[in-house]
């Protein structure tokens, strides 16, 4: 009896071990997600999406008046009606990744730099060369609109002096 008893604590105790690890790893790939009713509001700080998925979700506009940053990997999911606007455009550094899905659209500028890109790189931080940006669907306008008549950074891609 006393063997049966250590060999079912012993399989109760890798039970319990094995469904600690399950949880942990699933606690792992969970990402945040992020929804933003759009009915038109302006966010006027500087913002940072870290590994996440961020759902632009309503029937309008939300306004982001300074410079969007991505960290790590993060989807940008465009609701159907919607529209984001980046006034100072979207930061995608070197090593990071943004995937732009939905139907919505994205409107981004370089706001006063003529060195950002609008979607990528940003040279005014010292992180010329952009990172991964695939888009899977949206309506997407990206506009330099420096203060000079000619611009150095890529519409999509690298600011001045970047690749990507």
């Amino acid at each position: 009896m006393t063997n049966h008893l250590i060999h079912s604590l012993r399989s109760l105790r890798l039970g319990l071990a094995l469904i600690f690890t399950l949880l942990m790893a699933a606690t792992s790939l969970a990402e945040d997600v992020i929804n933003i009713e759009a009915m038109g509001q302006t966010i006027n700080k500087e913002t940072t999406w870290e590994n996440c998925s961020v759902n632009i979700i309503g029937n309008g506009t939300v306004t982001f008046s300074r410079r969007i940053y991505i960290r790590g990997s993060v989807t940008l999911n465009l609701g159907a009606q919607t529209t984001l606007d980046a006034q100072n455009g979207i930061g995608v550094h070197d090593g990071h990744s943004l995937t732009i899905t939905g139907e919505g659209n994205l409107n981004t500028r370089s706001g006063s730099s003529n060195e950002n890109s609008p979607l990528g790189g940003s040279k005014g931080n010292g992180i010329a060369n952009a990172g991964s940006i695939t888009i899977l669907g949206g309506n997407i306008t990206a506009i330099n609109t420096g203060s000079l008549s000619y611009y150095f950074g890529a519409a999509i891609g690298g600011a001045e002096l970047g690749s990507g």
